[in-house]
């Protein structure tokens, strides 16, 4: 096993930056012992010509700097699992025309914008008198093209089709703004508006096609889906209400089913960073866990030393199959995550 701080680190940058070796403009890997993590996320966005994602709803302000450093994380753990395990033949989706890989160009949009919808939700108070469904959600947002009349690839369609059903569900039963799936349908919207505009106008000399929507579309599905949870026992009445049966006794999310909402289920889930953020800095985080990668599995364990609480990340991963078709085995020293 290694530290996580070292596995991430030793990362090179063609595994995580599409545009790697397509523009003059480079891109740096963030440091986890410097808080520069939502400088990473505009760069990113900005350098692929996407930087205009954020005027007027979305900034990067105090509620999403608290929250980069887990968004970032998650970023670099996917590339980890993706790299070293077997859901990279679950997502041999080849090149772009413009010949940068698929994979990393959804990755970042999905993994770096799954969280931007986080403000609405914690301070939803603001926005329930102005969003009371998915048709004023659009207005809000000022939204065109719909993702919810796509059919995205790689895309449960039940979980799909039940977004404006759980919309409604968090809004009147949770009294809050979901996350996801604001979050999702916005970003679709922007991104198509920005790839036509950019098309017309081809100043940048970076690639628009038409063929870039349906990536958008997995992008956005998967954040809106991200947050949509499997009903328990004392929830399931609730449900019904709101006509989600669909998602009552569901068989948990398979990696052959929903590649890219697996991965980001799985490292969104597990990730340390968030679990332990408001005690120990991210740098000492990430360098206490170590991480080991086999076709099949994820192995955590703690370095020696460490003054972690393991059975925090034990709880958390114990979690996972109940939405996600993994197995989890743990004792006091290793988790085992298979899948």
């Amino acid at each position: 096993m290694e530290k996580l701080l070292d596995l991430i680190t030793g990362i090179q940058q063609s595994q995580w930056d599409y545009y790697f070796n397509h523009s003059k403009r480079v891109l740096h890997k963030p440091s986890f012992q410097i808080n520069n993590h939502s400088d990473f996320i505009k760069a990113y966005f900005k350098r692929g010509g996407k930087g205009n994602i954020f005027k007027n709803y979305f900034k990067i302000n105090k509620s999403l700097l608290l929250r980069s450093p887990h968004t970032v994380s998650i970023f670099f753990i996917g590339i980890l699992t993706f790299s070293n395990t077997k859901i990279k033949n679950r997502m041999e989706w080849g090149a772009n025309p413009a010949e940068y890989d698929v994979f990393p160009f959804v990755w970042f949009l999905t993994c770096l914008f799954h969280d931007f919808g986080y403000d609405y939700e914690i301070d939803s108070n603001k926005y329930l008198s102005k969003i009371w469904d998915i048709d004023s959600l659009k207005k809000t947002l000022k939204i065109k093209y719909d993702l919810l009349k796509c059919a995205p690839i790689y895309t449960p369609e039940d979980l799909h089709a039940s977004i404006s059903k759980y919309f409604l569900y968090k809004r009147f039963k949770r009294k809050n703004i979901d996350h996801g799936i604001l979050a999702g349908l916005y970003l679709y919207d922007k991104l198509v508006k920005n790839r036509l505009s950019k098309n017309r106008k081809n100043t940048n000399g970076l690639f628009w096609g038409d063929i870039l929507d349906s990536q958008y579309a997995l992008a956005g599905a998967t954040i809106a889906i991200h947050n949509i949870w499997f009903p328990d026992e004392t929830s399931k009445t609730d449900y019904k209400q709101f006509e989600l049966d669909c998602l009552i006794d569901r068989t948990p999310i398979s990696l052959s089913e929903a590649p890219l909402l697996f991965l980001l289920g799985l490292v969104d889930t597990i990730d340390p960073i968030k679990l332990y953020n408001s005690l120990y800095s991210n740098s000492k985080i990430l360098d206490e866990l170590l991480l080991a990668f086999s076709e099949n599995e994820i192995r955590f364990s703690l370095a020696p030393e460490s003054k972690l609480d393991f059975c925090v990340l034990k709880n958390r991963c114990a979690n996972l199959s109940t939405w996600l078709k993994v197995e989890v085995s743990s004792d006091n020293f290793e988790i085992c995550i298979r899948f």
